[in-house]
């Protein structure tokens, strides 16, 4: 149940009984003061049990509902009674309990109150301490005190440790200028009567002779050092076990019994009445202790209820920022917004590392428990796997491992706490299939599936996923904005996405939808570039010129990529924002001037020209635009030539080196990578060229296979068949949560219906070693020697123009070679 549904019920049972309060203000209440989540199932299921706890005055009621109690009554409940101290039954605050009853303050003081007959002077007084299982009355407890120099030499002298006198007065002096009197007092007589136990057997002793052993090592006194009582490791003991003090490792051990949901042993944090009980791990996936964390969006185990709402482990840091006077920072605090703020680090004590032995917080821990510090525990070594000098995350027979071998090797296996599966296990002793059963359960819950298409839909578009991509998924940022949906439980639209979010952080979403037939296709670039210039226009105050600036943005920009048939690049709208941001500039110039767009003249435009970017040439369209519809005189804008193609690409001899590289078979690259770099490096195709190639643009015909690049299909060598088949078969587009193969692009990509960044593709050639660029030049410009200018335009795509550029770059890098290299002619 979850805690606003528990808290419903509880406000409900209390108006009943207490009709006269109104049912908003009693459930504020409710919530103000039950503030721990655990606590309020097990409130409700009280009442439920006994309602009459409310109006008896039962002393064994819980101590958060006699604090609900008394803030009603304070609002003017009259029915409600609060509960009676069990010893003077009257209606008060009980704070204090004694089997299992609540007992008043004052009660609780006169209990404390034993008469004894003492064990020193055999008179019957009030009780004052009790050592060792005698008890002393004040009269002979002050009077010890008054002696208490000469009573600590007498015992510490005759406990026969070993200590010699020079080494007594150094824990003399320790001890009596730090621990009050009466502490010494109870060791001195401890010691008389368990001294040869206790040395003997550390673990056996109290908390103050734990500290005065640390003050005899500290001194130089050799005595039987502090170990666990049950495994004998030298650690911190803060725990008792049949009388002995051991670890946190053997006291946990010791509590484990059998969870009743995982069936695994496990300390159980949970009990039921009939005995059994849950851990930690299940009691965390229970529905009523998680919720939807108001920070992150996700649905996780809470943490901390605040004033807004739930709160999960990762968020709750975020509501603890507090200045640590420690290491004089704002950072997530303990204890912040009071005067013992400290930030986690700095609560840690400092330990001695077993290493180096400076005095730092622990960053790990060796097997027998003591610490080490970070510099020592991420020292690297050679990994005796892979031979690599890294850091080691783990070790198999002493050996080390670094962590891309470690989950590997046998030693990280285990067996799955649920499905028994045996491998390397990452989330709460899970195996990735059962841990990404959980994840998506917890993404699209059974009882949203029920109720919405939008999670059913969801749900069934991964179940076929990989556990790999469900866990990296929900590592997405993206998590938050897909579980707002599912929770919603309605249909989003594009319009809803566009609003959501930037389109790196919507996009992964956006496919989700579209792959599960939630959202229909639409071309995300496109119509993100005409939102923009719709959005940007509103920045210009004159009308005229807006109206304007939207006609040519419109007519220019969008028109042309409205009749491409292939989807819009990102590379494409980006550099048309800049032309119209250039135009922008220009109308904003104009209103600082005091100027009409029509009376702009050359030397206006010469003058905004010389102080700007170098990139102001680019607005020409616009005013040619302008000129032809009236808005402005006739303008000329010259452009600077730009350079000639540069041929100096990468060399036949390194192309053919590398072209051997990759059609090795024993190359272990993507075979799509390699297709691409082999293009690249035989045909001169660039990379926004060949990732926008379809399934199509491949055919065969007589056993033939052939590359339509451009007009005229391109018969492929030998060697580059099996990796165009293989590029055609392995056509898998990553997404949120598992690959497709629905797609008609030959390099698919990340968002349906587009295919692979050009960007990427480079990046992964550039893995293999070649760079797109060089290979390119180095490519066309062998092709433009041997080949006519229409033929090469034909073949590879590009346009004539550019055939005959690259004819001519290549004819007079000839020219200039061949001038160099010819001899000097003497004159005369």
């Amino acid at each position: 149940m979850k805690r606003e549904a528990a808290l419903d019920d509880i406000a409900e049972l209390i108006h009943r009984i207490e009709p006269g309060l109104p049912r908003p203000r009693i459930l504020q209440v409710v919530a103000r003061t039950v503030a721990a989540r655990p606590a309020v199932p097990e409130l409700l299921s009280v009442l439920q049990n006994d309602i009459r706890f409310l109006t008896s005055g039962d002393d064994t009621m819980p101590s958060s509902l006699a604090g609900i109690i008394d803030q009603l009554i304070h609002e003017g409940a009259t029915t409600l009674k609060r509960p009676r101290c069990h010893r003077c039954h009257e209606q008060r605050r009980l704070p204090n309990r004694r089997g299992g009853h609540g007992i008043c303050a004052s009660c609780y003081s006169l209990d404390r109150r034993v008469h004894i007959e003492c064990s020193r002077c055999g008179q019957r007084r009030k009780r004052r301490a009790v050592v060792d299982g005698q008890e002393w009355c004040g009269t002979c407890w002050e009077g010890q005190l008054g002696q208490v120099e000469a009573v600590f030499r007498t015992a510490v002298l005759g406990s026969g440790c070993g200590i010699t006198a020079r080494q007594f007065e150094t824990v003399a002096a320790t001890v009596h200028s730090t621990w009050k009197a009466g502490a010494i007092l109870r060791l001195s007589l401890e010691l008389n009567t368990r001294s040869e136990q206790w040395f003997a057997q550390p673990a056996a002793g109290s908390v103050l002779f734990l500290r005065f052993h640390a003050a005899l090592e500290k001194a130089g006194v050799k005595v039987t050092p502090v170990a666990c009582g049950r495994c004998g490791r030298e650690a911190t003991l803060a725990n008792i076990l049949g009388g002995l003090r051991c670890c946190a490792r053997c006291y946990s051990a010791s509590k484990r019994e059998t969870c009743s949901q995982c069936g695994r042993e496990q300390v159980l944090v949970l009990h039921a009445a009939d005995g059994t009980g849950i851990c930690q791990t299940c009691m965390k996936k229970l529905p009523d202790r998680t919720a939807t964390c108001i920070d992150c969006g996700q649905r996780r185990y809470v943490a901390w209820n605040g004033p807004d709402g739930p709160v999960c482990s990762k968020c709750r840091p975020k509501h603890r920022i507090d200045y640590c006077p420690g290491c004089q920072r704002q950072k997530p605090c303990l204890f912040a917004g009071t005067s013992r703020a400290r930030c986690h680090e700095c609560s840690r004590r400092k330990e001695t590392c077993a290493l180096c032995g400076t005095q730092v917080r622990a960053a790990t821990r060796n097997d027998q428990g003591i610490a080490i510090c970070g510099r020592c525990s991420r020292k690297p070594e050679p990994c005796s796997d892979c031979g690599r000098h890294r850091i080691v995350v783990g070790r198999a027979q002493g050996k080390p491992l670094c962590d891309y071998c470690y989950p590997k090797d046998p030693v990280s296996f285990r067996d799955c706490g649920r499905c028994g599966r045996h491998e390397n296990l990452q989330v709460a002793d899970l195996c990735q299939h059962c841990a990404a059963d959980d994840e998506l359960e917890r993404l699209v819950p059974l009882e949203a599936r029920a109720n919405s298409p939008v999670a059913q839909a969801i749900h069934d578009l991964c179940q076929d996923a990989k556990p790999q991509s469900i866990l990296a998924a929900a590592r997405n940022s993206s998590m938050g904005l897909l579980r707002s949906i599912i929770d919603s439980q309605i249909i989003p639209t594009h319009e809803f996405l566009d609003h959501a979010g930037a389109d790196q952080a919507t996009r992964a979403v956006r496919s989700l939808l579209i792959d599960a037939g939630l959202l229909p296709y639409r071309d995300n670039n496109l119509a993100r570039f005409e939102e923009w210039i719709t959005r940007t226009a509103q920045r210009i105050t004159d009308p005229q010129q807006r109206a304007a600036f939207v006609q040519f943005a419109r007519w220019r920009h969008v028109r042309e990529l409205r009749k491409r048939k292939s989807p819009v690049h990102s590379s494409l709208t980006t550099s048309r924002r800049r032309e119209l941001r250039l135009v922008m500039e220009l109308l904003a110039w104009l209103q600082q001037q005091n100027r009409a767009l029509v009376s702009l003249t050359q030397s206006d435009m010469d003058r905004w020209r010389a102080n700007g970017s170098a990139e102001r040439h680019r607005v020409k369209p616009f005013l040619a635009w302008a000129h032809a519809n009236g808005r402005v005189r006739s303008i000329e804008i010259l452009r600077k030539p730009g350079n000639a193609l540069d041929v100096a690409g990468t060399p036949a001899n390194e192309r053919a080196h590398l072209l051997h590289e990759i059609l090795d078979p024993g190359c272990t690259s993507q075979v799509a990578v390699r297709f691409a770099a082999a293009l690249v490096l035989l045909f001169g195709a660039g990379p926004q060229q060949i990732v926008e190639l379809r399934v199509s643009d491949i055919s065969t015909n007589d056993e033939r296979v052939y590359l339509k690049l451009g007009n005229e299909p391109l018969l492929l060598p030998d060697a580059l068949v099996d990796l165009a088949i293989g590029t055609h078969e392995n056509r898998m587009a990553p997404r949120l949560f598992a690959p497709t193969r629905d797609t008609d692009w030959l390099f698919p990509g990340i968002r349906t219906g587009y295919p692979l960044s050009a960007s990427t593709l480079i990046g992964s050639m550039k893995q293999l070693g070649v760079s797109a660029s060089r290979g390119r030049t180095g490519a066309m410009a062998e092709l433009a020697q041997e080949l006519p200018p229409a033929i090469l335009a034909r073949l590879t795509g590009n346009s004539t123009t550019t055939a005959i550029r690259w004819s001519i770059a290549v004819a007079a890098s000839n020219a200039r070679y061949a001038a160099l290299a010819m001899p000097a002619t003497p004159l005369g």
